[in-house]
């Protein structure tokens, strides 16, 4: 094995070969022409012979570290924390200089960047905070009014809460660092909250909820799990009818998903049904696209086309899956896929 990496660095010096090969050439007729003793020229060819050898190995033993010493550096990148090999020349010398300059480029590109999402992300963070003060004084002023217009005003005042959650998780996804805190988990409780949550809006439109307990026990974090249904739900409830229907339930991974994305054996699904409005087919495989509305989104003038992004990507972070089937004016069924989960008693 040896030898044949050894190969590639020999190739580097034929040239030095031939030109050993025809000066020896040159020297032999010389030798003959003169008739110099031929145990002269055998021992200069031999001499000769044996520094070519030596000068040869030398320089592939130099160009075999110096391969290595880049190909660690590669594999490293970007983050190279590997000397590279000492210059032999100085070309390899402004080489290494420029690779250098490059990599001091890259770090500090890349840590403004950093900076620039922490500042970003930090702003919206006190912007939420803040903008929760007016939002409940707003909720004060209307829970002491109960004319109709403040119902109406209190529908609008949760709209804007779940926006102005939905900007903050936006940025927070966004970031390289997150605060997901994953622990056992009852998933109904966090069903029973995004439904509490969207209670309102089950009132107002006249909806009927048909939500059959798995009794499942996950681990997962609570808070970005409930996020991720709970945009489900006020789809659900925004694209169905006044007096329509909507169901929560647990279903077989197998009847919808193909065999090899199919979760562990203790896995399972749960669906998320409703008979609006629909999708259109054309729409349904890019629904969970960052900014895509579809046609129906525009039409209805409703959609933001972030909502189902950030549940689609809430979802992959907490290792679970996510589909959807729809008939466009029969409805909508949106599939979660968790890998595994306890039935009763909490994990320990």
């Amino acid at each position: 094995m040896e030898k044949l990496r050894i190969v590639p660095y020999l190739k580097q010096f034929s040239m030095q070969g031939i030109t050993w090969a025809v000066t020896s050439g040159i020297f032999l007729l010389l030798g003959a022409l003169e008739n110099l003793d031929p145990a002269v020229w055998r021992y200069a060819l031999l001499l000769s012979g044996t520094l070519l050898v030596l000068s040869i190995f030398t320089q592939c033993s130099r160009e075999r570290r110096k391969t290595e010493a880049v190909t660690e550096c590669r594999l490293q990148a970007p983050e190279i924390t590997a000397p590279l090999p000492v210059p032999s020349s100085p070309s390899e010398q402004q080489e290494q200089q420029l690779i250098a300059a490059l990599q001091q480029s890259l770090f500090e590109q890349e840590s403004r960047t950093k900076n620039q999402q922490d500042e970003m992300l930090n702003y919206y963070t006190m912007w939420v905070h803040q903008i929760k003060t007016p939002i409940a004084a707003l909720d004060l002023l209307i829970q002491g009014s109960d004319s109709e217009a403040s119902s109406d005003m209190d529908l609008e005042l949760r709209r804007i809460r779940q926006y102005v959650e939905m900007v903050l998780s936006y940025q927070r996804l966004g970031s390289e660092q997150t605060d997901f805190l994953f622990q056992n988990t009852d998933l109904d409780r966090v069903i029973r909250t995004c439904i509490k949550k969207q209670s309102v809006f089950f009132i107002r439109k006249h909806l009927s909820l048909d939500f059959r307990p798995t009794g499942r026990t996950i681990n997962t974090d609570r808070k970005w799990l409930s996020f991720a249904l709970e945009q489900i739900l006020s789809n659900a409830v925004k694209y169905t009818q006044e007096g329509g229907r909507i169901r929560i339930a647990e279903t077989p991974p197998e009847k919808t998903l193909p065999p090899a994305d199919r979760p562990a054996e203790n896995g399972f699904s749960l669906v998320i049904e409703d008979n609006g409005i629909g999708i259109r087919e054309e729409d349904l495989p890019r629904i969970f696209d960052r900014g895509f509305t579809g046609r129906n989104g525009r039409e209805h003038q409703k959609a933001t086309g972030i909502g189902l992004y950030l549940t689609a990507e809430t979802l992959k972070r907490l290792g679970c899956g996510i589909s959807a089937e729809s008939e466009p004016g029969r409805g909508t069924r949106i599939f979660v896929y968790f890998p595994e989960s306890r039935r009763g008693t909490m994990l320990e």
